[in-house]
């Protein structure tokens, strides 16, 4: 099982990291964050090589899925979790064309810029799947669905040689603003996606 590594802690790891200039000091703390960078040999921290998966959620739609995700965003926003709602965009300012045409094929999102806390990809030799767990933290989860195949099995190659360092997730779709015929701001919907970028750090 790999859960995701939250931001604030790899940004602390890099953080503490850079404040040591010695190469005795700086290993001494990588070692203790599994060598989240290493030393080089002017004693400065380099981060090691990463690799990068990109992909998506699929099966989202089925069951209760997606409305369990539209809950869960829900009570996001209640608790102000997503810092800025429609690019920080109020209907004046997308009536004004100095901020962009948003006509309806491309309009602004509620969530353009919104991720969730809790991401987590159950790995197991003895399911050719992997799922994707997300929620408010890991007590409070649920699945909503799966790595497509193809992406699976590249996910599950690269773990034969490299740790699943962190999971950058971004939502897209749900509500929508956008400029009707009659120049007037409408609204819109549709299903929710969440896409995924998996970064892999070599053993």
């Amino acid at each position: 099982v790999y859960t995701i590594i939250e931001k604030g802690d790899v940004f602390m790891f890099r953080k503490i990291a850079s404040l040591f200039k010695n190469k005795t000091a700086a290993s001494d703390v990588l070692e203790k964050s599994d060598q989240i960078a290493k030393s080089t040999d002017d004693g400065k921290p380099k981060a090691p090589a990463t690799t990068t998966i990109k992909t998506y959620v699929s099966g989202i739609k089925l069951e209760d899925r997606h409305d369990k995700l539209k809950k869960l965003i829900a009570e996001l926003k209640k608790e102000k979790f997503f810092k800025e709602l429609y690019d920080g965009l109020s209907n004046k300012d997308i009536l004004n064309e100095e901020n962009g045409s948003f006509f309806e094929e491309d309009p602004v999102y509620e969530l353009s810029r919104g991720t969730l806390p809790h991401v987590r990809l159950d790995v197991s030799d003895a399911s050719e799947e992997i799922g994707v767990y997300v929620g408010k933290n890991k007590d409070h989860e649920f699945l909503l669905g799966v790595i497509p195949d193809d992406d699976a099995k590249r996910v599950k190659k690269r773990l034969e040689s490299a740790d699943l360092h962190a999971i950058e997730a971004r939502l897209s779709g749900g509500k929508y603003k956008y400029l009707d015929d009659d120049d007037k701001v409408s609204t819109g919907e549709k299903n929710y996606n969440l896409q995924l970028k998996l970064k892999f750090m070599k053993k």
